[in-house]
């Protein structure tokens, strides 16, 4: 009986041994990691004035699982090299929740100032920005919006002080991104939190 408990104790010493020396080469760690802007102009899927007069606009926006180069271009499918000692990230969105609905978002970067005018005129594309997000400390969103031109009119009270604003719903994305490449198979991961809008809409904001 001593005999079998001896050789147990000895199997399993063998076993602890082993496994301190079979950690997976490619083990993964999670540390606050530099990650690239994502290089990203939103396409309009949709532009058109509703009912009350405001300019609405429909944007694509970025897929759920998606792999930047290190300078934040992406890579298309197969377009990445296994072999790089550059780094790689992979961006997946873990969830994707509506934050605030209809909201005012921010004031539109290209007006400046308040003005007593009849209406704004605004092009037919499209300009990126991350501006404030109005309400919430320290949070930027995403939008892309018609920029100044001579495509679209949004009429204004001529008697009050106005400036464009940016409305519409704003997103809330959490996304886990890993990072590879650097001339080793080791990963790293880290989580990001970021605030975007999928349809935005200007209309004049008034003091």
């Amino acid at each position: 009986m001593q005999r079998e408990k001896t050789t147990s104790h000895w199997f399993l010493a063998v076993l602890l041994v082993i496994s301190l020396f079979t950690v997976p080469f490619n083990a993964s760690a999670e540390e606050e990691i530099d990650v690239p802007e994502v290089e990203f102009s939103p396409e309009i899927i949709n532009q058109y004035i509703d009912g009350e007069g405001n300019l609405i606009t429909e944007t694509s926006s970025l897929p759920d699982s998606f792999v930047t180069d290190q300078n934040g271009n992406i890579i298309k499918s197969g377009g990445v090299s296994t072999f790089s000692c550059a780094y790689q990230y992979k961006y997946e969105t873990l969830s994707d929740k509506l934050d605030r609905s209809n909201t005012f978002i921010n004031y539109h970067p290209s007006f400046k100032s308040w003005d007593k005018v009849d209406g704004y005129f605004f092009g037919q594309s499209t300009v990126s920005y991350s501006i404030g997000y109005s309400g919430a400390s320290g949070a930027s969103v995403s939008v892309s919006v018609a920029p100044p031109g001579n495509g679209t009119f949004i009429k204004a009270d001529p008697a009050r002080w106005s400036r464009p604003g940016i409305y519409g719903d704003v997103w809330r994305k959490y996304q886990r991104i890993t990072r590879t490449g650097g001339c080793s198979s080791e990963k790293y991961i880290t989580y990001k939190t970021s605030y975007h809008t999928k349809k935005t809409y200007i209309k004049a904001k008034y003091q």
